[in-house]
């Protein structure tokens, strides 16, 4: 779409027709999502336009708690939409405010969210419903919205509901944006985001990181399954998967969508000579492509991977490319092309093309299978009148056409994005090519869900996982079990344990657009920051200051006391602050640059950006003091010599950060810091006020006025002196 379309309302005209007026513009002026949608169907594709692994292709414009599986027509391999009934959709006219709205977002705020967005609308219906008794959107107010966040917490967990409070704001603003409310208010969403553990101590914190961390256990198992040299499909894909992902920090969907030639080159190392990989990559959540650099430990682990996973797939691309090349042809082996010259062909060949089993006589398990196969493709066949009758076929025209049907959506392309083949992906299979007790289709195949790795790694009901076949568990006898994200979490976790890479690097090496994002990917404790700090103390290649400077070899008879040098420690807005509170509280109330129990790690770019900023706000300050004292202002010469200091200390901490020869990890604390001191503020508050009065006598005349003026004062005052 060339032209991007804007909704402009009239201010003389009331909500509703606001509404209709905004309802036809994006009826004939904008796509619904893709183009090839209609805005009138209540079924929506959207393949491409959310996250890659999921499975679904479309949204449904129905009522709160409909579930489109139970409408499906058997079977779904014909990539048709559940067919619900018209009394269960949304009503109207909130239906198409929802279409259009829906759609009005993708191109002014696009996101992934969608389903998130219709299940807002969904219980802004139902909120709708119970309050007004109806389902105009006009009559929406922060009442509604409150009910609507009410019915999303019943029926949702805390997360969903927020994500679902976050969407009905973002639809409420844009309402009064358009003129669609008949009373425009303000709305706060009542539903606080989802609580995370900010403390990085305690039995709670130390909980969820096990959680999102990968037991060493299953790490050990996933590498005895990957160097067993298995000949199951499942464990191979998994565990070279599993190696990738633990090689750099993906997701498990661009993993499933990474190209066959993903090895993009080689670098050697210009310090030890090692070589080293880099991977072609496509972050899944708008981050730019980019190459990721495998480290050369990890070299033979990625080459052996890609090969086995390519090996695998080979098949099943082979059938892709033959396709690109014959559109309207079903593939046949050489034995079987003379087939193309049959009108009808038997079960017994039907067979063999679709499981590549050339037989002479069908088995009842084998016949069944072919029945099924043709019966749920709607293939009309001839079956055979006794069991000695061998004349079972089916035309040849309609099986290849039902053959054609099961491919692939979107063949050739399988990325849109990238624009990527089927027959240049690297995870790619045949049906069943998973499936131990049968074997897979010949003349089909598809892109490899994600659910085929998600269980694999996890047991569900008489499912199995890989670590369950071959009874591997952990020291109190449960199965092992592990998820994909786990691995993201813990790559993400080692190299901030390093201290050798910045947080821009990370979020750049995780495929993140925002930094910020590497928060919730954050698991080193306090203590692992204490313990790095300890580890600083005494040498100079990781602290600069005071830290460097200490000698161990003089605690000969205390050395216990080395040890706890640094007990404590938590983050402020320049670095990070090692006093202990426990003995007394911030003496510098949290004037951090005055005080000597600060440090500054090079390389936290959060808290560079911080000091760099205040480096420029004290410049600008030092010579405003500067100006204020040439015009003699009161008091301007004391706030010049603080603020004159001040930036001294700031600039010759920034000449640190900014020293190449200073290492990233290193810590940084100043010397020659005085800090703020109760005794010394009061001992100047206490001090006695001389006036230089000699400036001002030039005559005895003036001396006597003097003492007049000391009498009348000591008059005043009897305990004067």
């Amino acid at each position: 779409m060339s032209q991007l379309i804007r909704f402009v309302p009239r201010n003389t005209l009331d909500a509703q027709t606001n509404l209709a007026q905004f309802v036809e513009l994006v009826r004939t002026r904008l796509p619904p999502l893709l183009e090839r949608n209609e805005f009138d169907a209540d079924a929506w594709s959207v393949e491409g336009l959310e996250a890659k692994g999921n499975p679904g292709n479309f949204i449904y414009f129905c009522q709160l708690g409909v579930r489109a599986r139970k409408f499906f027509s058997k079977p779904r391999s014909d990539g048709r939409p559940a067919q619900i009934p018209a009394t269960l959709l949304m009503r109207e006219p909130l239906r198409a405010f929802a279409k259009a709205m829906l759609a009005y977002l993708h191109v002014w705020k696009r996101a992934t969210i969608i389903r998130q967005r219709l299940a807002a609308f969904k219980f802004l219906e139902a909120a709708l419903l119970e309050i007004t008794g109806g389902t105009c959107p006009t009559a929406t107010t922060p009442e509604v919205l409150d009910r609507a966040c009410a019915l999303s917490r019943e029926t949702t967990g805390q997360s969903a509901t927020y994500g679902h409070a976050t969407a009905l704001r973002i639809v409420y603003e844009m309402m009064g944006e358009l003129g669609l409310l008949a009373v425009p208010s303000t709305w706060v969403p009542p539903v606080r985001p989802p609580v995370s553990n900010r403390n990085r101590v305690g039995e709670k914190f130390d909980a969820e990181r096990m959680k999102k961390l990968p037991s060493p256990l299953a790490l050990e198992a996933l590498a005895a399954i990957f160097n067993s040299d298995s000949e199951d499909p499942t464990e191979i894909f998994t565990s070279s998967i599993c190696a990738l992902m633990l090689c750099t920090p993906d997701r498990s969907v661009e993993v499933l969508y990474a190209p066959r030639d993903l090895i993009a080159a080689e670098w050697k190392d210009p310090d030890t000579g090692e070589t080293g990989l880099a991977l072609r990559w496509f972050p899944a959540k708008g981050a730019t492509p980019q190459t990721k650099t495998v480290i050369p430990a990890m070299r033979e682990v990625v080459i052996r991977a890609v090969e086995r996973l390519k090996r695998l797939s080979e098949p099943a691309r082979a059938l892709a490319l033959w396709y690109e090349r014959n559109p309207n042809r079903l593939y046949l082996p050489t034995e079987f092309e003379y087939l193309r010259e049959r009108e009808r062909i038997e079960m017994e060949e039907i067979y063999s093309i679709l499981y590549g089993a050339p037989v002479e006589e069908l088995d009842k398990t084998m016949s069944n299978r072919a029945v099924r196969w043709l019966t749920a493709n709607k293939v009309p066949y001839v079956a055979a009148k006794s069991r000695y009758d061998k004349q079972s076929s089916a035309d040849f025209k309609e099986f290849e056409r039902a053959v054609l049907a099961t491919l692939p959506s979107g063949f050739p392309v399988m990325d849109r994005k990238t624009g990527m083949h089927y027959s240049e992906a690297l995870c790619l299979a045949r049906p069943n090519e998973f499936n131990s007790k049968t074997s897979p289709q010949q003349c089909t195949f598809d892109r490899i869900n994600y659910s085929v790795l998600q269980d694999s790694l996890k047991s569900q009901g008489d499912h199995k996982s890989i670590f369950e076949k071959r009874e591997y568990r952990d020291s109190d006898g449960n199965i092992l079990s592990m998820t994909t994200h786990q691995m993201r979490h813990y790559l993400n976790t080692l190299v901030r344990h390093s201290g050798k890479v910045t947080e821009d690097e990370i979020a750049l090496w995780s495929g993140r657009k925002s930094v910020r994002q590497n928060a919730t990917y954050n698991h080193v404790s306090d203590r692992d920051v204490i313990a790095k700090c300890r580890l600083a103390v005494g040498d100079p290649s990781r602290a600069v200051g005071p830290f460097a400077n200490m000698d161990k070899r003089v605690f000969t008879n205390r050395s216990e006391f080395a040890g706890i040098k640094i007990i404590t420690a938590h983050t402020h807005e320049f670095g990070c602050c090692i006093h202990d509170y426990a003995q007394s509280p911030c003496p510098c109330h949290t004037d951090c640059i005055h005080c000597n129990d600060s440090v500054c790690i090079k390389g936290d770019r959060r808290a560079e950006k911080n000091l760099r900023a205040f480096q420029q706000e004290l410049t600008r300050l030092v010579a405003d003091a500067q100006a204020a004292f040439d015009d003699e202002v009161l008091g301007s010469a004391e706030w010049f010599e603080h603020q004159s200091k001040t930036l001294e200390l700031v600039n010759a901490l920034v000449a640190i950060l900014d020293d190449p020869n200073v290492p990233d990890g290193a810590v940084i604390q100043l010397s020659g810091v005085v800090s703020p001191s109760r005794l010394t503020m009061a001992r100047e508050k206490r001090a006695l006020a001389i006036k230089p009065v000699s400036h001002s006598i030039s005559s005895l005349e003036d001396v006597r006025v003097l003492l007049r003026d000391q009498e009348r004062a000591a008059g005043a005052n009897p305990n004067a002196c």
